[in-house]
């Protein structure tokens, strides 16, 4: 072959790969890949819902076990809408991703207090979901508007792709009722999504204690020795044993929905009227900022809002839909940094994540936001700081030994010591149950609680504790007559979401609330626990 012609043939070769590569056949980047395979089309009819909310039935062994479900709600307008009183029976969703357009229907039956049946009947309500949008408002046809009995429902679509946009295989919804000028509410989903894998929890060697009435501790005979650091740290991170409470309903939209959007032809229900506390005061701000002015702060231009962004009163821009199923069957998207929080405070961050490398420092904001808080409020009151374990990954999921830390709703923070030079002190050794009592601050531990469940903005959820370490904090609250009538429901309130499990004699564990901005959070429902009650006389 001349040449010549070896040049022309080359030249028609490169000229080839060129049109191959334009014309998409060439070899693609995964990102082009992924931007080149169409969306899936998600398509069902008529999936059969189910109710977010069982409770256990009671029986003579198993009695009033669990705390009630709230019977009540109150929206961000002071609305209430009424929960338990309506059944929803034969409910079905529809979904079409390619017009995403929404129907539910199913028969709502109202019922009295004493669950007797006072009407029911059939609805259908239909919504098309926005684009970018994981809620969508579902309404029932005009001609449906006289009615006695109305029904309008918000839907929120708690899955993502690996890309990061919304899928609606599972989603819940919040059904809204209007009867007798009262707003009433149900909760139905449908799950089409593949269950996530859980290891299985190992059978615990010791039974959990049955929970007994709270007595003061005696004084130990001879007190055991302050054990050094070196040694605890061989337990830091007992394993946690399971918590024993059940499946509570999804936060969901009822707190935050638009009841005059989805009930514009009514007229208005008096708001309740309810006494605000007075208010506290305001935490130090987390980064030193100039004074709030009173019209919110423009929007950065380098961080627009999204679905995923919402922006505060103060100005803030704060991620939201972060936070989604339960402390142990739960996932995390968008996830706050407690870690990058600490080093962008630097000498102003007065808690410590320990064992960052562990990459385990991972919260929703309101988590983050609270552990900030801790840290201010102990530095504040003893000049401590607060040290700080496991919260979650990155995106959530399990994180050996732990069944929960899914969803950033949980931390594990070290009990306040006075003992130099120990950060996660050794209160009681799991194995042999020795109580060091001297390893930590009983006075510094109970304050902190109370300055917890002070926070009325993030509500504590439930607090993990070795039952002698709640013994001891009754103990004290007794002798400081915390318990008077002037504070005795607060400090009721502390000592009945002081729960003793297994694996929290060196940390306690500090699970909140799922807030208004996570709909796809989901509640757990508790058992009751006993108070501190001063021990009955002889």
């Amino acid at each position: 072959m001349s040449r010549a012609v070896r040049q022309y043939s080359s030249v028609y070769t490169l000229i080839g790969v060129l049109l191959l590569l334009l014309s998409g056949c060439g070899p693609k980047s995964k990102i082009q890949a992924d931007m080149a395979t169409p969306k899936q089309n998600i398509k069902y009819e008529n999936i059969e819902a189910q109710p977010t909310l069982v409770i256990p039935k009671e029986t003579a062994a198993n009695k009033s076990v669990y705390q009630p479900p709230p019977k009540k709600i109150i929206n961000n307008e002071k609305v209430e809408i009424i929960l338990g009183e309506a059944e929803l029976q034969n409910s079905k969703i529809s979904y079409n991703s390619l017009d995403r357009k929404m129907t539910v229907t199913g028969l709502v039956i109202m019922m009295n207090d004493t669950k007797e049946k006072i009407t029911e009947r059939e609805f259908s309500v239909t919504g098309i979901r926005g684009k970018d949008q994981s809620s969508v408002i579902l309404k029932e046809e005009e001609s449906a508007s006289d009615k006695k009995l109305l029904v309008s429902a918000q839907a929120n679509c708690l899955d993502y792709t690996d890309n990061n946009e919304i899928d609606c295989n599972h989603v819940v919804v919040d059904v809204f009722i209007f009867y007798n000028n009262k707003y009433y509410t149900e909760q139905i989903e449908v799950n089409r999504t593949k269950p996530k894998a859980l290891a299985p929890i190992p059978p615990t060697v010791e039974p959990t204690p049955a929970v007994t009435p709270l007595t003061p501790l005696p004084t130990p005979a001879v007190e055991a020795p302050i054990q050094q650091e070196q040694e605890d740290q061989i337990e830091i991170q007992q394993t946690e044993h399971p918590d024993e409470s059940i499946d509570g309903r999804y936060q969901g939209g009822a707190e935050t929905v638009n009841l005059d959007l989805l009930f514009p032809k009514i007229s208005p229900v008096e708001p309740v009227v309810t006494v605000e506390p007075e208010p506290l005061p305001a935490p130090s701000p987390v980064v030193a900022a100039p004074v709030v002015p009173p019209v919110a702060k423009p929007v950065p231009k380098d961080k627009p809002l999204t679905p995923d962004l919402q922006q505060t009163k103060n100005g803030e821009v704060r991620p939201i839909n972060q936070c989604f199923g339960f402390p142990d069957d739960g996932f995390l998207r968008n996830a706050t940094s407690v870690y990058n929080r600490q080093q962008a405070l630097n000498k102003k961050a007065y808690f410590e994540v320990v064992l960052p490398e562990k990459k385990r420092y991972y919260a929703t904001y309101e988590m983050a936001e609270m552990i900030s808080r801790i840290g201010e409020q102990l530095n504040k009151q003893y000049s401590k700081t607060l040290y700080v374990s496991n919260i979650s990954a990155i995106n959530g999921g399990k994180i050996n030994p732990h069944a929960s830390h899914q969803n950033g709703l949980d931390a594990d923070l070290a009990y306040p010591t006075d003992v130099a030079n120990l950060k996660f002190p050794l209160v009681v050794r799991m194995k042999t149950r020795e109580y060091f009592p001297k390893n930590y601050s009983v006075e510094k531990t109970y304050q902190l609680l109370k300055f917890l469940f002070r926070q009325k903005d993030i509500s504590v959820d439930r607090i993990f504790v070795d039952e002698k370490v709640k013994k001891e904090l009754c103990t004290y609250a007794l002798s400081q007559n915390e318990l008077t009538s002037e504070s005795n429901n607060s400090v009721q309130e502390i000592f009945e979401n002081l729960q003793h499990v297994e694996g929290h004699g060196d940390h306690f564990h500090l699970r909140i609330k799922c807030s208004k901005s996570d709909p796809g959070c989901r509640n757990r429902i508790y058992k009751k626990m006993e108070s501190c009650a001063p021990p009955r006389p002889l």
